[in-house]
């Protein structure tokens, strides 16, 4: 329940963000691919959950499961442990990731506008009918 009330609810806010949920939402529900789904969930992880975003000239977090866990917020800015590089759809939907722990690499998108493009590009390159 933190992790929605923290994570989710205050970014639901930002129609873009909003929107982007709710594509990837119907994407996934209406792929019966294993391949699409893994990059649709994958697309998911590194930016509804565990996504950074530039604001400004600076990295701010916005992703659901680093917003939840105070341990997550610093480790994920500022942890020279963690690779944070700029969010390429491509690169995102074959890099894997673990659950289970901090998450050490973490992609950087430069707006929410731009994470709605990059996701709708892929769900047509894909031919999911959700559009």
């Amino acid at each position: 329940m933190i992790h929605d009330c923290l994570g989710h609810c205050p970014p639901l806010m930002n129609r873009d963000y909003a929107e982007l949920l709710t594509l990837i939402g119907k994407a996934v529900s209406t792929t019966q691919k294993g391949e699409q789904v893994l990059a649709l969930k994958r697309f998911s992880w590194f930016s509804i959950e565990f996504g950074l975003i530039d604001e400004a000239g600076e990295t701010r977090v916005f992703g659901a499961g680093i917003l939840s866990s105070t341990g997550e917020i610093p480790y994920s800015l500022f942890s020279p442990e963690v690779t944070r590089r700029p969010f390429e759809t491509d690169v995102v939907i074959r890099t894997d990731y673990d659950p289970s722990r901090m998450q050490n690499q973490l992609f950087i998108a430069p707006s929410f506008p731009f994470l709605r493009r990059e996701l709708e590009g892929l769900v047509r390159r894909f031919g999911i009918p959700v559009l």
